[in-house]
């Protein structure tokens, strides 16, 4: 019931998540997660980002608690330096404000993301946003792109034996209901909400990256690893642990 509940609460509303991305939805961690912001000796401030990313921080990291480091980060005058390091397969789609303001702070101090996981869909977003992307070798960026799910639940009440009957007013509220089958016109509206993303999606990776938004576009919303991120733009440069420390 848990996993029905959590999938549900993602359902019917476009995500900047990667696919891979549902099975974190269905596995809750048992504690809230805590603020991630650590500012070392030398003024570096690390905001750790990882898992998916919801609205308001409960059991996953919110965009409004990012918000947060990265304002205190940038206010603090002992910090010289922020590292976004980023294991996050995306999440909900409104990331668009976090990071119009992480690229708003370029020049300020400087910005790197950190990928040594993943930074995929809103992922990206917000790491296209800092000044460079430093990638692990295995790490994977990209995956821009916009998703959805409507769950159907009709024929599982009919196995049931159940009936849901639903008494509306105005003939587009029961547009995504999980007690009947999607709709054509339903559909269609849902698609244009998705596309409308997807441009904004673009648009702002491409802004952010110094790209074309043909080449963004032309991408697929594809996973890329290693050089071939470096090649698609998404990343400047690579590292590497050698002996317990990280080698450019």
């Amino acid at each position: 019931m848990a996993e029905r509940d959590t999938l549900a609460a993602f359902a019917d509303r476009p995500l900047l998540l990667a696919p891979a991305g549902t099975r974190d939805l269905l596995t809750r961690p048992t504690e809230r997660i805590a603020s991630a912001l650590e500012i070392s000796p030398e003024g570096l401030a690390v905001i750790g980002i990882s898992g998916p990313l919801v609205t308001r921080q409960n059991w996953w990291r919110g965009y409004d608690a990012i918000e947060a480091e990265l304002q205190a980060a940038l206010s603090a005058p002992e910090v010289r330096e922020i590292v976004l390091h980023l294991d996050t397969p995306g999440g909900m789609a409104n990331a668009f404000d976090l990071a119009d303001q992480i690229y708003a702070a370029r020049g300020s101090k400087p910005m790197t993301a950190l990928v040594d996981e993943m930074a995929l869909s809103a992922g990206y977003l917000l790491a296209s946003a800092c000044d460079r992307v430093i990638l692990g070798r295995t790490g994977s960026v990209g995956s821009v792109g916009v998703i959805t799910m409507h769950v159907d639940q009709s024929r599982m009440l009919d196995k049931a034996g159940l009936v849901v009957s639903e008494i509306i007013a105005g003939l587009r509220k029961a547009d995504l209901s999980p007690f009947q089958p999607l709709s054509d016109a339903a559909r269609e509206r849902l698609q244009a909400e998705v596309d409308r993303l997807y441009a904004l999606l673009v648009e702002t990776v491409a802004r952010n990256r110094g790209l074309s938004t043909k080449s963004v576009r032309d991408q697929q919303a594809g996973v890329f690893h290693g050089p071939t991120a470096i090649a698609a733009g998404l990343a400047d440069d690579l590292f590497s642990f050698k002996g317990g420390h990280r080698a450019a």
